[in-house]
């Protein structure tokens, strides 16, 4: 069986790692491609079979099963110069942001084409580094939620795309669209060092980043969510305890989320964001905290942390798209058969 992966650059990291745990050959389609040939796994380097592709290229190339690793943003305009040849076919997002599955079946219907096999996971899968063609993974997820539009579609898609990401585990859409710790924790704070990040200072993210202020705004974001995810049967867990299930494994631990995130060695070396206009923000803002927000007005759900962090994110990051789709809610409510409006 081929795949292929295509994408930004976290493309070529799951790719690397794809072919290093499925052993077979992997078609790659990325944005500022590097090439990848080993991968540094279990104290060794195995060499991996990954044919970079153009998108021309990939666009004919033929493949039975495909994942997309993108910001949510740019997931239209990867997706829609293959659109032909993943017609019918399995693919996964990974992530999908809120509601991916939804939108993206939405678009091959305005395109008129056959909607692939979709399917979608909670975050990027792994995270690493490319040096001399060698990848070096710093993070994988683990026991990362993975969802169709329905239990047998999940059921079928998990048989298939496990043998690339074995970490995968059976969930659902309202799970994979409520539980991205990217999007509970970035904006949160991004919006608390706005003046750093905006005069250009670099700084470690997860380091000089963190204080006991933004734990509690991240916890506070964090309840609320939780509420809409008990509303609509999604799993409850608080951000600390969805970190913990990824990264427990490679060492995360802590009483709260700040400890968390202070203690775990592989967030070291994560750099600060370039500008506000970076994906902290622009993508775990629309993609995140805003579409929560307003499936909770919808389900009249009260959200005052939510819309203060937005509301202040609006006022600093001018330009930057912010905004929620209303169309991605009201999939997302027909999805799970409920009203529109309260």
């Amino acid at each position: 069986m081929s795949i292929l992966i295509f994408g930004d650059q976290q493309a070529v990291n799951v790719a690397g790692y794809v072919a290093s745990v499925s052993g077979e050959m992997v078609y790659l389609s990325a944005s500022n491609q590097v090439p990848v040939v080993a991968v540094e796994r279990d104290g060794g380097v195995l060499a991996v079979d990954v044919i970079p592709l153009s998108v021309r290229e990939a666009a004919s190339q033929q493949f039975e099963a495909a994942i997309v690793v993108t910001e949510s943003r740019r997931l239209r305009e990867a997706i829609e110069p293959l659109r032909f040849a993943l017609s019918g076919k399995p693919l996964l997002l990974a992530p999908g942001g809120f509601g991916g599955v939804l939108r993206v079946k939405k678009w091959f219907e305005e395109w008129s084409l056959v909607p692939p096999r979709l399917a979608e996971t909670t975050g990027f899968p792994v995270s690493g580094t490319i040096e001399n063609g060698n990848l070096r993974s710093h993070t994988l997820k683990h026991s990362l939620p993975f969802a169709a539009e329905s239990l047998v579609a999940t059921q079928e898609l998990l048989s298939l795309f496990e043998r690339y990401l074995p970490e995968l585990t059976l969930s659902d859409l309202s799970t994979t669209s409520l539980s991205n710790t990217n999007h509970m924790i970035h904006p949160s704070v991004v919006l608390l060092n706005a003046i750093r990040v905006e005069n250009g200072e670099e700084f470690s993210f997860y380091r000089n980043g963190l204080s006991p202020a933004a734990g509690r705004l991240i916890e506070r974001i964090d309840a609320e969510r939780i509420e809409i995810a008990r509303r609509v049967g999604a799993e409850a867990l608080t951000v600390r305890e969805w970190m913990i299930r990824f990264y427990g494994e490679e060492g995360m631990m802590g009483n709260g989320i700040v400890e968390c995130l202070l203690n775990f060695a592989n967030f070291e070396r994560v750099p600060s964001p370039p500008s506000l206009d970076y994906r902290y923000i622009a993508d775990d803002v629309p993609f995140g905290v805003a579409q929560w927000a307003s499936l909770a007005r919808t389900l009249g759900i009260e959200t005052p942390a939510m819309d203060a962090l937005l509301g202040n994110i609006e006022l600093l990051a001018v330009g930057v798209p912010l905004e929620a789709d209303p169309i991605t809610t009201e999939l997302f409510l027909d999805h799970l058969a409920l009203p529109k409006g309260v």
